[in-house]
């Protein structure tokens, strides 16, 4: 009889607090990865788009037979491969949409274990993961 008592309804007894630790990690890693996005998109990629455009400008004004046109040959490479820098950075740190909703699937999950309390301690993440994966730039 208290053997009966012990197992779960459902037949699935899982421990929620390895997926409680997961969802909040997943949450504080989107929320960093959102912002190392925010700051390459807006902070970098435009002021980087605005010199390789300057430089281009200035090239195709036939500043290159003047004596800096070395110069400004460097400064246009350093340019383009700032900006393939950032684009690349770019893509990588836009992964925050996939961590963002695993954070929600893993507060799911941490609510089929017992004690079901342990699920409301991740919901707060689990929400907040999942409302950063929804926002685009």
């Amino acid at each position: 009889m208290e053997e009966a008592k012990k197992q779960p309804r459902n037949g699935f007894s899982v421990s929620p607090w390895p997926f409680v630790v997961a969802s909040i990690c997943f949450a504080i890693a989107t929320h960093y990865l959102l912002g190392l996005y925010g700051t390459v998109h807006w902070q970098v990629m435009g002021p980087s788009t605005q010199i390789e455009v300057e430089l281009k400008s200035l090239t195709s004004q036939n500043v290159a037979s003047q004596p800096n046109a070395v110069i400004l040959e460097r400064m246009t490479h350093a340019s383009e491969r700032l900006s393939a820098a950032s684009s690349s950075l770019l893509i990588r740190t836009m992964i925050y949409h996939i961590t963002g909703l695993v954070s929600l699937i893993l507060t799911i999950v941490a609510f089929w274990g017992r004690p079901r309390w342990a699920g409301f301690i991740s919901l707060p993440f689990g929400l907040y993961g999942a409302s950063l994966a929804f926002i685009s730039m």
